[in-house]
């Protein structure tokens, strides 16, 4: 019908025959607005009703009194609404939408409400579905669910036809643990749910407990969120906006009890579950729309299972979904703000993520069925926006998408901010604590398990290992004193035949931790992570702050492999702001010995062992740590690190004698039997941006490896076509040895490696290892091809004794090795298959001077050329073949070094 019919400003009396055979006439405007005019126009906000509802909104309002004009939209042909003179309520009768006008006043002043009403389906079908228009019918579909009787009847399929305000309720959620779960299709249609408050507390927690009874015991479960407990659903389609759930602190002694409470409802509370959208779901599809759903909600309090042993359940907080089972989730944005246990430091353990609290592929005994193979655990084109305030004591789990996931997918998303904030005073914080809280961008930990997953199909069980592929963690902002934070995930885990695969996944943003890392705090044996393509960006590019800080991962037990095409390889870009020593005052030799061990900043890794990695560009930046390294702490047993090129900038730590950098490595600072470093390129710089008169203390230095500890069976050790370059300078020393009564400071240095030494593992005395002989059995291929050029090595120490005998081992500089500790004779270390080129070493020579115990002068700094193997003295020269020089231009090999020495002045 046209607006420019004559029906544009027609008033058309109408005739509406209501279901009691009651007559009214009412006015009715049809087409364009004919509302009429005064002083001024209130507009409500639309409502929304379905057949046979009693129109509400219009109480007291009757056409006979003169204050109440209709206006029908084009679309109609006949008023949907009709006057009950009986009962005096206007009544939904018909589709359609309509606008009434409330004359409030004898002024003029008018109200306007844009009415619109759907036909009620059965809930049979998708095209009948069962409609839902306002807060009381949601509030009476919640009732239908949850209503505890045989005669319990919940449509299958569910539509929201409008926006609802749950903001006057303090809602109950949809559906509970056993029969009472919801099972059918919610179609959100694109609307929301605004302002779902949920509170429990002390008081009232028994009006949202669920009792369950399994095997005659009665369970009481607390699950959370717009729908509680789903199962065998479908949700699609749904915003929620401004959602507010809060659990006081005060529930949480009602949950971990050590027995079971005096409750004639139910014997104890077996778990708290929170999600905005779901408290506990299982085997279900939450879907949103191609352009995604949103979720915006906060929540304040934690997730939690019963205390009483052999009782305990999964739990978890999520954005979305507090525990998802069997969840497929597509197509959202999420913007969640959590507050964990703030307010009681007792409140432990909780499961927090983006999406998920927790996140699982593992099936219930309750299917007659093997599930298909695709009833998996998916993270898919999501985008979060999430913060939390916990405590590191707490000993959460948090992760940007999932709190803890097993068996999961995570595709094709963004963590689009993280901030994680700890509000402990840093005074309070006990680095030492058992059980702190964990923290990843992605997850805290992710798992693949085929154990206790009740499922012998082997199509299945294969599927079950988790991915994560195409995620970008993006504004990571965590600050967590006491807490271990990573980039990505805490852990990556996999077991029983099951790999977890980590694929493309980026991350930038940073860290204040006690232990911080890039990407994850440990990928096990079991774990992968490689990229498959090349960025124009940094896949890693983080600022971290944190007594243990590494760049990628601390420990490496699975493979690491970036891209490599021509000159490309993947890039990290790390920048460490160290904070020092862990202890303000260290007075004794195990302080220090501590002190080295949890201090340190790595370009990579902590550990490396049973793994290879390969194909990065680390550009590393470090200041105020105590361990430096371009790549790992420490590789050990078939560790690999090939094609890494990494560039360097490290200033040392010397707030006092006892805490100034121990050791400084442009790649691996302690490399173990079984290593190999091939095709890595090593630019390191230290000191280089210094302050006069200010110590730039070390004890051992190595362009490739700072100290090599071997055996008495085989080297262990392969070098292989690496090149080392750069700039380096040290004034002080912090490891100390006595020999003859006398106190040596120890410092040796090598264009390759620094010093090669016995394994020395355990004591206090372990650190002093200067002074363990060796006995290794090196082959000629042990070190080959490798070519230490453009070296400048800088040493001041002008003030420092000369040595005496046996004391060698303490003071020792070369282009290629510093010192081999041993007395050992035929020790076959060939080098002459690797090059020095340009190699310049400044120090004060008399510090340098080895001294027999007759006072005459047996060697000195670059003494006889021995030095081009590396040592300042080595007792067994004729043992020992030297390197050769080379030209840029490959000229001639000679057996003369290109090292120039320079004493300091």
């Amino acid at each position: 019908m046209s607006k420019k019919g004559l029906l544009s400003s027609l008033i058309v009396s109408l005739v509406v025959a209501l279901a009691l055979g009651i007559y009214t006439i009412v006015s009715v405007a049809v087409g364009g607005n004919q509302a009429p005019a005064g002083p001024t126009n209130i507009n409500a906000p639309a409502v929304a009703y379905r057949t046979d509802d009693t129109i509400d909104v219009l109480s007291g309002y009757t056409l006979e009194q003169g204050n109440i004009t209709f206006t029908m939209s084009e679309s109609n042909t006949e008023l949907p609404i009709s006057f009950d003179a009986e009962k005096g309520e206007y009544v939904a009768t018909g589709e359609g939408e309509v606008t009434a006008v409330l004359k409030l006043d004898e002024k003029g002043n008018t109200k306007t409400i844009n009415i619109s009403i759907y036909r009620q389906g059965s809930g049979a079908s998708e095209d009948d579905a069962f409609i839902l228009a306002n807060a009381k019918h949601l509030k009476e579909f919640a009732d239908m669910v949850n209503e505890v009787s045989a005669e319990r009847n919940v449509p299958a399929f569910t539509k929201l036809v409008s926006d609802v305000d749950l903001g006057e309720l303090n809602w109950k959620p949809i559906g509970g643990e056993g029969n009472l779960a919801y099972t059918g299709t919610f179609d959100g249609n694109g609307k929301t749910i605004k302002n779902l408050n949920i509170n429990v507390n002390e008081e009232n927690y028994k009006d949202f407990v669920v009792a369950n009874t399994v095997s005659g015991e009665v369970r009481g479960l607390l699950d959370l969120g717009f729908f509680g407990r789903v199962k065998d659903a479908t949700i699609k389609n749904l915003n929620i906006a401004d959602a507010k759930i809060s659990v006081s602190t005060g529930v949480y002694s009602l949950v971990k009890v050590s027995e079971s409470p005096a409750d004639p409802e139910f014997g104890y509370i077996a778990r708290v579950n929170i999600g905005t959208m779901v408290g506990n779901a299982y085997n279900t599809d939450i879907i949103g729309c191609e352009n995604r759903n949103t979720v915006v909600s906060r929540i304040e309090g934690f997730s939690a299972t019963t205390g009483i042993v052999g009782k305990t359940q999964g739990h978890g907080l999520g954005g979305l979904v507090g525990v998802a089972q069997l969840v497929r989730v597509s197509n959202y944005d999420l913007t969640v703000r959590v507050i964990n246990g703030i307010g009681d430091a007792n409140i432990k353990g909780s499961r927090v993520g983006g999406v998920f609290g927790r996140g699982e592929s593992s099936y219930q005994p309750l299917f007659e069925t093997t599930p298909s193979v695709d009833q998996k655990t998916v993270v898919n084109n999501v985008v979060v926006d999430m913060s939390v305030s916990a405590l590191y004591s707490a000993n959460a789990r948090i992760g940007g998408v999932v709190g803890y996931g097993k068996n999961m997918d995570i595709l094709n998303s963004t963590v689009e901010s993280f901030k994680v904030v700890d509000t402990t005073y840093k005074a309070d914080v006990d680095y030492n604590l058992e059980g702190k809280t964990l923290v990843g961008g992605v997850a805290s930990v992710l798992v693949s398990n085929s154990a206790n997953t009740n499922v012998e199909d082997a199509a299945v069980v294969a599927n079950l290992a988790s991915l994560v592929k195409d995620v970008d963690v993006q504004k990571i902002d965590v600050y967590m004193m006491g807490g271990e934070v990573s980039g990505v995930a805490h852990s990556l885990e996999g077991s029983n035949g099951l790999t977890t695969k980590v694929e493309d996944v980026t991350v930038s943003g940073g860290i204040v931790a006690n232990i911080a890392t890039g990407f994850a705090y440990q990928v096990y044996t079991g774990a992968t992570v490689a990229y498959t393509k090349a960025y124009d960006k940094a896949v890693v590019d983080v600022d971290l702050s944190a007594h243990m800080s590494n760049g990628f991962a601390c420990y490496v037990f699975g493979n690491v492999e970036g891209f490599a095409d021509g000159e490309y390889k993947t890039q990290i870009v790390v920048d460490v702001d160290g904070l020092g020593a862990r202890f303000n005052s260290l007075t004794t030799r195990e302080q220090i010995v501590e002190a080295r061990k949890a201090t340190f900043a790595n370009g990579f890794a902590y550990s490396i062992e049973n793994a290879k990695v390969s194909n990065f560009d680390v550009d590393f930046e470090a200041v105020d740590s105590l361990v430096v390294s371009g790549v790992a702490y420490e590789t050990k047993e078939n560790a690999v690190i090939e094609n890494v090129k990494v560039v360097s900038n490290i200033t040392s730590y010397s707030e006092s004698q006892y805490t100034t950098t121990y050791m400084v490595a442009g790649a691996v600072a302690n490399a173990y039997a079984g290593t190999t470093i091939k095709d890595v390129v090593v630019d390191v710089n230290v000191n280089q941006d210094r302050t006069e008169g200010n110590k730039y203390g070390a004890s051992f230095f190595g362009g490739l490896v700072a100290r090599y500890y071997g055996d008495s069976e085989t080297a262990g050790l392969t070098l292989t076509d690496n090149v080392v370059s750069g700039n380096v300078y040290f004034n002080a020393s912090t490891e100390s040895i006595v020999w003859d009564e006398v106190e040596y400071d120890v410092f040796v240095a090598g264009g390759l490696v620094g010093a090669i030494m016995t394994n020395v593992d355990s004591g206090v005395e372990a650190t002093v290892d200067a002074l363990a002989d060796v006995s290794i059995k090196f082959t000629k291929d042990t070190f080959t091809g490798n070519i230490v050029k453009h070296l400048n090595i800088v040493v001041d120490f002008k003030d420092e004794k000369a040595l005496s005998e046996q004391a060698w081992r303490a003071r020792a500089i070369g282009a290629l090795v510093g010192v081999v500790n041993s007395e050992e004779t035929g020790i076959d270390l060939d080098l002459s298959d690797n090059k020095v080129y340009k190699v310049g070493v400044t120090a004060d020579f008399e510090t340098f001077v080895y001294k027999a115990q007759d006072a005459s002068t047996i060697s000195t700094l670059g003494y006889n050329k021995v030095n081009a193997f590396g040592v300042t003295f080595f007792k067994n020269t004729g043992a020992i073949n030297p390197s050769v020089a080379y030209t840029e231009e490959d000229a001639e090999n000679t057996t003369i070094i290109d090292v120039t020495y320079t004493d300091v002045q």
